[in-house]
């Protein structure tokens, strides 16, 4: 177990010779220099591992490679890194982006607004360490789990922002990803994590708290991505704030893991009359992911989470009825309507 008082950046790359000194400059070009970056390359075939360790022998104290087997995915290369690495707070960076280079400084004002939030909340509504995480008071959205774990005095914390969206040379194409992709992500409801991705990993910051709820996971193979996992737990249970300033170059190239899509109503329609079934799988690891949610920690049985994992066991009406009744809603229209209508 790597240990650290300052932030971990966790980086996880796999062929990434292309993009990577860009984003490893940008790193060091940050206004907050108090962090370390935690790599871990996930079995690279071309340059990868030879420029890491050209980092990592210029500045070891700042660059820390990580050994061990493949993961297999970017999903699983983050969950290896948040297990070995022990920290206050992390971030999530891809390979092939770049950080402005205010970006930690951003995040980091927004964290400690965040985790003021969280201890105000606590002090409200009365509840104390073993309250909270020893399970003694049944609450809606409260967790239990080891109080030795993380922060005790905390509850779990996210913050995300805004990217820029460019091309593989960084040029501009929407300065918002959140406008570009119609995302809505100003909106930390359950009820709209539940079915909507809001965070964009590679831009989020989270407490340790959070960091061991999300490791409380026994099977990755059962949540979408690390990030909406992460999420849907800060929105249940703690702080999940959206920052509304982009802090990244957002690269879209033709290797990208995810990316960025210009969501029109042409192409929403398209997508559902083609790939019909593709969304139907897409809703099932939707509703898994929050069966998982309700399985690793408790939730009422008429909470929104509890019902949703459910729905799978009622009629087609009785489906839209539970979307209705929950505002279980997503954006932009198109997207909703596709959801009704596979749901």
């Amino acid at each position: 177990m790597h240990q650290t008082s300052k932030i971990a950046i966790l980086v996880a790359v796999r062929d990434g010779e292309s993009y990577l000194p860009e984003q490893l400059d940008s790193l060091i070009g940050q206004t907050d220099s108090d962090w370390v970056a935690y790599i871990h390359d996930d079995g690279s075939a071309d340059g990868t591992q030879t420029i890491l360790e050209s980092y990592a022998a210029r500045d070891p104290d700042r660059f820390v490679l990580l050994d061990g087997a493949p993961t297999g995915s970017a999903k699983t290369n983050y969950f290896y890194l948040l297990r070995n690495v022990d920290a206050p707070l992390y971030m999530c960076c891809d390979q092939d982006d770049v950080w402005l280079p205010d970006k930690i400084e951003k995040t980091l004002r927004e964290m400690r607004i965040a985790q003021r939030r969280s201890a105000e909340r606590m002090a409200q509504e009365n509840l104390s360490v073993k309250d909270i995480y020893a399970g003694e008071k049944k609450r809606e959205g409260m967790p239990s789990g080891n109080t030795d774990a993380g922060n005790p005095t905390e509850l779990p914390c996210l913050v995300y922002t805004d990217l820029r969206v460019v091309d593989e040379s960084l040029a501009e194409v929407s300065g918002s990803m959140n406008l570009y992709q119609k995302l809505n992500c100003e909106d930390t409801r359950i009820n709209h994590v539940l079915v909507q991705n809001v965070v964009t990993g590679c831009t989020m910051m989270i407490n340790r708290r959070l960091r061991d709820m999300v490791l409380s996971l026994k099977d990755p193979d059962k949540i979408v991505m690390h990030d909406w996992w992460a999420a849907l737990i800060a929105a249940q249970f703690g702080e999940l704030r959206y920052l509304n300033d982009p802090t990244i170059l957002y690269r879209q190239h033709g290797e990208n893991d995810t990316g960025a899509k210009n969501i029109s109503l042409f192409w929403y329609l398209r997508e559902v009359f083609f790939q019909g079934k593709d969304k139907k799988d897409s809703l099932e690891m939707m509703r898994k992911q929050a069966e998982a949610l309700a399985e690793t920690f408790p939730v009422e049985k008429d909470s929104v989470v509890a019902v949703y994992a459910g729905i799978h066991t009622l009629s087609k009406p009785g489906r839209l009825r539970v979307y209705r009744k929950y505002k279980l809603t997503s954006k932009p229209l198109s997207r909703q309507l596709a959801i009704l209508l596979f749901c």
